[in-house]
């Protein structure tokens, strides 16, 4: 779990650190998949996470949506830009 402070927001540090995490994950031997939760009202969470190639999904964790990124949907060149709303 991590979030940004007030201050911090809008100037892209929550996309480049998830992009750098989700590409060192995937390249873990025998990693496939890289889930996240992230609660209905964080908005800005969402669009980054659908950003960086994540789907929301039906299940449930810990009272909150999971949103799945595959393998195969990794696109590090998405997460470039910089959304002012993350």
């Amino acid at each position: 779990m991590w979030g940004l402070n007030e201050d911090a927001r809008g100037k892209g540090y929550a996309t480049e650190a998830s992009a750098a995490v989700i590409k060192w994950v995937h390249e873990q031997p025998g990693v496939v998949t890289v889930t996240a939760t992230i609660p209905t009202h964080n908005y800005a969470s969402q669009r980054l996470a659908a950003r960086l190639g994540f789907s929301r999904t039906r299940d449930i964790r810990g009272d909150l949506p999971v949103w799945r990124l595959d393998r195969h949907s990794v696109n590090t060149e998405k997460s470039a830009g910089h959304d002012p709303d993350e």
